[in-house]
């Protein structure tokens, strides 16, 4: 069958449907294979034999040729220069297509376009009449109709996927061409495929990325065959010009001087930058799923369904049998498509794919349908477009829109939606991937008339790829070893498991190892990969061992841990210039994709950072990122939602500087500061925190000595010794310190808000809330000085004030932690229903017993779950994680009236010794009040 008929060469960028449609219409032979077919010498030898007597020259012009007598000018600002498209179909009992081309070549590099002129057909239902080719040169035009070598070549676009079509691509030499030349050549293709029963379907391309001189698209059809057009893509609508004469409609698109068009980049599918005008004889959806039942009512072949039901096991519920019957049809029987002729939609019977083994996707799936429905489970053959997926709504119905068949089966109130041609799936049919999610199709039976749409996949556990890096390191000038983990469901289990099958042990082994040396110079593998199949669940999963040379990196500040989610990098398409006409295409929608990366270190570190959690929202995808880093166990954990096909154009400029965010936060490192090493083991960690405490102290005071004899301002190191004099419990020591730095710098927001973190230690929270209000209004105005503030107004009773410092806290803190403590508080002093929202606390990635803890102070749960959550992380900073969740049980049974629980967990919380943390101070502050 004919293609689209495109106006001189095809730019780079052209929607992938029009591409598809312009080697072959073909359409069901384009499914995905798993297995590459050979190549058949006598069908090829065939197939051109009858392209050659199929084609000839020297034929005179049709009659219906409405001709072109002069030639427009050429454009002479673009290497090629298209004079002349003209397109004209003419439908009748024998349809056929009329092309008139004029194409200039203004520089040596366009030359080539007009040497050597392509027709592509097909010799089994077309025949080509050449009448004419030849070469303008200024005033003089050379005749090359007679001289031109033609050569017909059988390429077979598809056949290393197991795609055989039979198409013939006439390739016309031409000799003596020069820059300047123009080539004019005109032909016409009669015949059409049987398969559509005479009714008529094309369609041609109306913009190039080649200036047009003249453009014209013409329909000549009998008036009582009713045959619809439509505009598709672009903004920009043509308003045809009609007339009928001696019985016949002739509808004729016509323009002049159309620029050239340059597609941007990464279009959805489904959006075409470039206009397209679609024909269909078909006026409903209904009608197309007519002629479909047509191809796919073939007898069954009992006998051979029956055999064949019982070599895939066919036997239990009837979900096992469906999946047995999936299984047998995608790994049974190989995939080779032979779609001369009607065979590019009628499928062959089921007995005769058995017969041979082999089949295409329209042959596999009636197979499959044929299989289930002699076990009495509903199934039906479904039409999709595998280029367009979406969009089909928006244009007239036509057979030519799809290129793959699947199979629609209802089995225990579930329908589902498979795929014949795939491999590797396994299992229970709800596990299953399902690549089709979001696409338009046609199920062909008695009732459809509308097109479907196939839900996406969006259960979590089926869209999630997940890669866990544990690294330990025993010496940190020694080798570190490094376990890895990959886990695959779904989709990815799938095409992790046919990849897998086709690598032998060793290159397994190198695809690993190479992708480790890409991050590391100094490495080896200590075992070979283990690879392990869960085929009922649909879950794979791969784990590595490496050991890393200079995995700590030494510098000037401490020791640097790198760290790189190679499962979350380049997952999106980013252009070069953000302004655009048209939406931007996000390829990996729906996706999830997490990477855990911890390093547990040797037992002299002892680090003790609050974690953290950082986001990267967009409209089509979100990033967060947590970090931990306590006792001697550094953890970074990353999770990518994409959540959206497509980024409106308006919004590409927000997407880019989004992703180039995500770039800088996958380029990931924590640094270990030499300050965290101990000195030597203490014998617990209040003793060893301590015994820190208290080196400080007289490190302050050798620096104060210092600073005194040099004249340097000593506020800094005042308030550092008034800190340590507060953790150790020596107020009055604290407040003498604080006060003398403010005293020389009355003006500095440092100072004054280390002296209102001094004052609220000791219990004066008037003076503290007004030390943080004067730091505020010199400029402290973060957000971790809105929340200290917050904590002074709440013991103070000031709830208005507490707040407005908490929100004032969240709009400058983007942290999810920071927004769940502030919430904690709220709900601790009755700032806020029992029942925040719907969707409840939300989703951290650690630290996950806050969120249970703002479900206590909502009275939804009791310290019970709170204190288990915060316990199953085993070693990994208990002592610092603990004080503050001991801290909120006592608040808990506090606000219950259970004073003597509430004293319990707030002496278990100076029982910890975590002097430094503000939840130790809280808790000494409650005891003091009770």
């Amino acid at each position: 069958m004919r293609a689209f008929h495109l106006s001189g060469l095809l730019p780079r960028a052209w929607p992938a449907l029009l591409l598809s449609l312009l080697v072959s219409h073909a359409a069901f032979s384009f499914a995905s294979a798993a297995t590459e077919a050979p190549f058949t010498p006598v069908a090829g030898m065939r197939s051109v034999q009858l392209a050659e007597a199929a084609f000839t020259r020297g034929d005179s012009l049709p009659n219906w040729v409405d001709g072109i007598g002069q030639l427009p000018p050429a454009a002479k600002d673009s290497p090629l220069a298209i004079r002349l498209s003209d397109v004209q179909f003419h439908v009748g009992e024998q349809s056929a297509y009329y092309i008139h081309r004029a194409l200039t070549a203004n520089e040596a590099s366009s030359v080539s376009a007009l040497g050597q002129y392509e027709i592509a057909f097909q010799p089994d239902y077309q025949r080509v009449q050449l009448h004419r080719l030849r070469i303008v040169r200024g005033a003089q035009v050379i005749d090359k109709l007679a001289s031109a070598e033609i050569r017909f070549l059988q390429r077979e676009m598809g056949l290393a996927q197991g795609v055989y079509s039979g198409a013939i691509t006439a390739a016309i030499v031409t000799d003596d061409v020069r820059v300047g030349d123009t080539l004019e050549v005109a032909y016409t293709v009669l015949g059409q495929n049987p398969v559509f029963g005479g009714k008529f379907f094309d369609a041609a391309a109306w913009d190039s990325p080649a200036p047009v001189g003249l453009r014209r698209i013409t329909l000549d059809m009998p008036e009582q065959r009713s045959i619809a057009y439509r505009m598709i893509g672009g903004n920009l609508a043509v308003t045809p010009k009609e007339q009928r004469r001696n019985g016949r409609r002739i509808v004729r698109f016509e323009a002049r001087d159309l620029p050239a068009l340059v597609a941007e980049p990464y279009l959805p599918a489904d959006v075409s930058a470039y206009r397209w005008i679609q024909f269909s004889e078909l006026g409903s959806w209904k009608e197309v799923n007519q002629w479909a039942q047509g191809l796919f009512d073939i007898p069954s072949g009992a006998a051979a369904v029956t055999d064949a039901l019982r070599a895939a096991g066919a036997t239990g519920t009837p979900s096992q049998q469906v999946a047995k019957v999936l299984e047998f049809v995608q790994n049974e029987i190989r995939y080779l498509s032979l779609s001369m002729g009607e065979s590019s939609h009628r499928p062959f019977p089921p007995a005769q794919v058995l017969q041979r083994r082999y089949g295409d996707c329209k042959d596999k799936s009636l197979l499959m349908v044929a299989m289930l429905r002699e076990l009495g489970i509903v199934a039906e053959p479904v039409l999709l477009s595998t280029e367009l997926r979406k969009g089909l709504d928006r244009m007239l119905p036509s057979p030519l829109l799809f290129d793959h068949a699947i199979v629609r089966v209802h089995v225990d109130g579930k329908t589902y939606f498979l795929d014949p041609t795939r491999l590797g799936q396994h299992g229970l049919l709800d596990n299953m991937g399902q690549t089709h999610g979001g696409a338009q199709v046609l199920v062909v039976n008695a009732t459809g008339k509308a097109l479907e749409t196939i839900a996406p996949q969006t259960d979590p556990a089926l869209i999630t790829d997940k890669r866990s890096e544990r690294v330990t390191v025993s010496t940190f000038d020694q080798p570190a070893e490094m376990q890895v983990r990959i886990s695959m469901a779904g989709t990815g289990a799938e095409r992790m498991r046919v990849q897998l099958a086709g690598l032998s042990a060793q290159q397994l082994r190198q695809a690993y190892e190479s992708s480790m040396g890409r991050r590391y110079a100094d490495f080896s593998m200590l075992a070979e990969p283990l690879v392990s199949d869960d085929r009922v669940n649909n879950r794979m999963t791969v784990d590595l061992r490496y050991r890393i040379g200079k995995f700590m990196e030494k510098n000037d500040k401490g020791w640097l841990m790198r760290y790189k989610p190679v499962n979350l990098t380049e997952q999106f398409y980013v252009p070069d210039l953000v302004k655009r006409s048209h939406p931007l295409l996000v390829p990996m929608y729906p996706s999830i994709s997490t990477y855990d990366f911890e390093v547990v270190l040797p037992e002299q570190v002892d680090a003790r950072y609050q974690p953290s959690q950082n986001s990267i929202d967009n409209s089509a995808f979100r990033l967060t990122e947590a970090l931990a880093f306590t006792g001697r166990v550094a953890q970074a954990r990353l999770r990518l939602d994409v959540t959206a096909d497509r980024v409106p154009a308006d919004g590409v400029p927000a997407f880019v500087e989004a992703s180039r965010k995500v770039n800088e936060m996958l380029q990931g490192s924590m640094l270990l500061p030499t300050r965290m090493l101990k000195v030597a083991a203490a014998p617990d960690y209040k003793e060893a925190l301590k015994a820190r405490l208290e080196d400080s102290l007289k490190a302050s005071d050798q620096l104060l000595a210092d600073a005194a004899l040099t004249g340097q301002d000593t506020g800094a190191i005042l308030c550092e010794r008034a800190r340590t004099h507060s953790w150790l419990g020596q107020h009055a020591a604290a407040l003498k310190d604080a006060a003398q730095a403010v005293q020389q710098q009355p003006q500095s927001a440092d100072y004054l808000s280390c002296q209102a973190d001094i004052s609220f230690a000791a219990g004066k929270f008037k003076e503290s809330a007004a030390g943080f209000a004067r730091a505020v209004a010199l400029g402290n105005n973060d957000g971790e000085t809105y929340q200290r503030k917050a904590l002074a107004n709440i013991y103070l009773g000031n709830q208005r004030e507490m707040i407005i410092d908490l929100a004032r806290a969240g709009s400058k803190l983007d942290e999810p932690l920071a927004h769940v403590r502030g919430q904690i508080w709220q709900a601790i002093v009755g700032a806020v229903p029992a029942a925040m929202d719907a969707g409840g606390p939300p989703e951290l990635l650690t630290e996950q017993w806050l969120g249970e803890a703002l479900k206590m102070f909502q009275q939804q749960t009791g310290p019970e779950t709170m204190l288990r959550v915060a316990s199953r992380d085993g070693g990994n900073g208990q002592a610092p994680r603990l004080v503050e969740v001991y801290f909120y049980a006592g608040k808990y049974y506090l606000l219950q009236d259970d004073k003597i629980r509430a004293r319990v967990y707030f002496q278990r919380v100076l029982d910890k010794g975590v002097l430094h943390s503000p939840f130790h101070t809280l808790s000494r502050l409650e005891l003091d009040r009770l």
